[in-house]
């Protein structure tokens, strides 16, 4: 295949799965998978019918991902947080939105404080063609960042912030140095620790990472320690929704 048809193909690829939703029910628990400009917000009901979101996307789509969240049957008033994965625009920025009219507790990793606050990227090294491509437009990417009502040190109970609320929040050091990841029974919220893969439903190492190593060895150690009893993942780009099987393939072949 030439490079130019290549493009094609992954441009018309990206097109069609530029937004979606996704509904997914997994032994006692509802996951709503939002995606807008190829960014995942998922909004988790849980065992007390509440909901969190993770991540909110850009601020550019916040409104559509409200009507999507309304359209669910699910009333934003009852989202009692926004963990956000990490503190680059297309995760965080939207968080204010929501912030702003609902008044959710916003909640980041405390290592990405600065970089939230500075409401810009970090510097961004890319992993494949595509994020060379676009590493421009994300590099100079500018936001007004949400205010932070709290902050995660080390791996958490969720009930630290929202009483009777069952998980645990772990720093994940990778992608940025504040990065979290979510659990909450066996499903696992990994922001941009890793990737789905953009064709099939495979893992695939994130746009930009710039330390390889480390990525994967804070995957191996998630998948080891925290995420031991994970059997579904969930992604901040393509998926929805990974086995755990598929992603220790990709990374590591047949076992950690």
């Amino acid at each position: 295949m030439s490079k130019l048809l290549l493009i094609l193909v992954t441009v018309f690829t990206l097109a069609a799965c530029a937004s979606a939703r996704d509904l997914n029910r997994i032994g006692n628990y509802e996951v709503l998978s939002v995606r807008h400009s190829y960014t995942n917000s998922h909004i988790i009901k849980l065992l007390n019918g509440n909901y969190v979101m993770i991540d909110a996307g850009g601020y550019e789509d916040a409104a559509k991902l409200e009507r999507e969240i309304i359209g669910a049957g699910i009333d934003p008033r009852n989202i009692q947080a926004i963990f956000l994965s990490h503190a680059h625009w297309d995760h965080a920025a939207g968080a204010k939105y929501f912030q702003d009219i609902y008044k959710t507790r916003v909640i980041l990793g405390e290592a990405d404080k600065l970089l939230l606050s500075q409401g810009k990227s970090d510097t961004l090294c890319p992993t494949n063609f595509f994020a060379k491509m676009r590493l421009e437009s994300d590099q100079q990417h500018r936001f007004d960042p949400p205010l932070v009502n709290s902050m995660v040190f080390r791996a958490t109970s969720l009930s630290d912030f929202i009483e009777g609320t069952e998980g645990v929040v772990v720093p994940v050091p990778s992608h940025t140095e504040g990065s979290l990841a979510v659990v909450i029974g066996n499903l696992a919220f990994v922001g941009d620790l890793f990737r789905g893969s953009i064709l099939g439903s495979g893992a695939a190492i994130h746009f930009y990472i710039c330390d390889v190593e480390k990525n994967r060895e804070a995957i191996r150690s998630f998948l080891k320690n925290e995420a031991a009893q994970v059997e579904y993942f969930f992604p901040g780009h393509f998926g929805p929704v990974l086995k755990r099987k598929d992603v220790i393939t990709y990374f590591f072949g047949d076992e950690l």
